[in-house]
């Protein structure tokens, strides 16, 4: 693929894929993914946030309030972005986002380096996706309180299956799957509509990486696949165990 794809000069860029038009947004409150096509906004693949053990219990420092982008730029076919804690100067986090080889959705590989002498403990880094219905305008980085229900889904190396769901813009006969490697991830967190009438309807799915120490010279890499799958006849459980395997199979991304 070409990276001329991608169109733009940051800090936002464009491109088509999976039959919809997407735009990513390096220096939002959520960077990442964005379409506006169908009954709901859907954001996908955002970086959510950053938190250690020191710090468990505690709201994520959120990318758009703690975080200074450094740069960003088109690298063959992926965009590239590069960001640095102003409360951990000497912590660098590199997100790139790329459309999947087969076209139908898009990869997010993340990176997390240590430039101090001291250890960071437990170090823990959220990527989101969330969709919410146009007539509502909450967003989860906003300040209102969340009104949703979380379900903690603790995930194990042994067993790590994706997560499956409606298409979330809209589109019948669709599905969309997040999923993620054997040990880049320790948690999942689904956030499902309590059902009050006065709050905004929307689905969240949230993927915790690394969960580990990070020492001087370390980088921490995942990454994570959100991937549409067309079934009118239901869940596409078979395609599904082949898009996981087939991910599982491929090399990281060449390249710094």
């Amino acid at each position: 693929m070409s990276e001329s794809r991608w169109q733009g000069d940051g800090p936002d860029f464009t491109i088509e894929c999976a039959g919809h038009r997407w735009t990513l947004r390096v220096q939002s409150a959520d960077p990442g993914l964005v379409c506006q096509e169908g009954p709901s906004v859907g954001h996908f693949l955002t970086l959510h946030g950053l938190t250690t053990a020191d710090h468990r219990g505690e709201r994520d420092w959120p990318f758009g309030e703690a975080s200074s982008l450094l740069g960003c730029e088109r690298v063959r076919h992926r965009v590239q972005a590069t960001y640095v804690l102003q409360s951990w100067p000497e912590l660098y986090i590199r997100a790139s986002w790329a459309p999947t080889p087969d076209d139908h959705g898009f990869d997010l590989e993340i990176q997390v380096s240590n430039l101090s002498r001291g250890v960071q403990r437990g170090l823990e880094m959220t990527v989101g996706s969330f969709w919410i219905e146009r007539a509502h305008s909450w967003l989860p980085s906003s300040t209102t309180e969340t009104p949703f229900a979380p379900v903690l889904q603790p995930l194990s190396a042994r067993s790590y299956p994706p997560h499956l769901c409606p298409d979330p813009l809209g589109l019948p006969g669709r599905y969309y799957a997040e999923m993620v490697r054997p040990g880049d991830c320790v948690r999942r967190q689904l956030d499902a509509p309590v059902g009050s009438p006065s709050a905004p309807r929307g689905t969240s799915i949230r993927h915790v990486f690394f969960g580990c120490d990070l020492e001087k010279g370390v980088v921490l890499r995942g990454r994570i696949r959100g991937r549409w799958i067309d079934s009118p006849i239901g869940p596409p459980d078979d395609e599904l165990r082949r898009s996981y395997e087939s991910f599982l199979s491929e090399p990281p991304p060449l390249g710094p």
